[in-house]
């Protein structure tokens, strides 16, 4: 329960700090990140309890918060969804696409050179998240808490680890699914 209590604080500080930079280079989108910045909490407050949560309800909560960093970044951002039909019966840990999407947007550089593309997959048995690196020079101001947490919550809950890879180029983690 501690580790799911460390996640609503930590959506909402970050979503608060990507809500100053929209506040300030344009009012108007700020109140439509509110907005839907509303509609997910409402969804987070719906799953704060569950250990677990549909593939299907995942996905969808990880869109509603790729759309609130859209608006910010526009064309900057890309959220490729590939086939995940095999695993529409399959369940996940709640909050894990989120808390990955979070973390692509916050350690890289998004620019007009250096654009975030996102990508959801399934593969024998996991959901594989990947992004392109174009990390941020100077030092990120982070918790260290949104890795930690995820490894953390599959560990007490699956028994099992996800597996992070980074290379040079490509950051993926591959989490694994939970068969109900």
């Amino acid at each position: 329960q501690r580790l799911k209590d460390q996640i609503n604080p930590h959506f909402l500080f970050n979503s608060f700090n990507s809500l100053i930079g929209i506040v300030e280079e344009n009012p108007n989108k700020a109140s439509k990140v509110l907005e839907k910045l509303s509609d997910m909490y409402r969804t987070i407050l719906k799953h704060e309890k569950s250990e677990i949560i549909s593939l299907h309800e995942e996905l969808e909560l990880a869109q509603q918060y790729f759309e609130i960093h859209k608006i910010r970044y526009q064309d900057l951002i890309q959220l490729k969804i590939q086939d995940v039909e095999n695993a529409r019966n399959k369940f996940v840990i709640p909050f894990s696409l989120q808390l990955l999407i979070e973390n692509a947007i916050k350690h890289n550089i998004i620019n007009k050179k250096s654009k975030l593309e996102i990508t959801i997959a399934e593969e024998s048995g996991f959901l594989i998240i990947s992004n392109n690196i174009n990390k941020k020079n100077k030092n990120v101001l982070s918790l260290g808490l949104g890795l930690e947490n995820l490894i953390k919550r599959h560990e007490m809950i699956l028994k099992k680890k996800p597996v992070i890879k980074e290379t040079k180029n490509l950051f993926t983690v591959k989490i694994p699914y939970i068969n109900e």
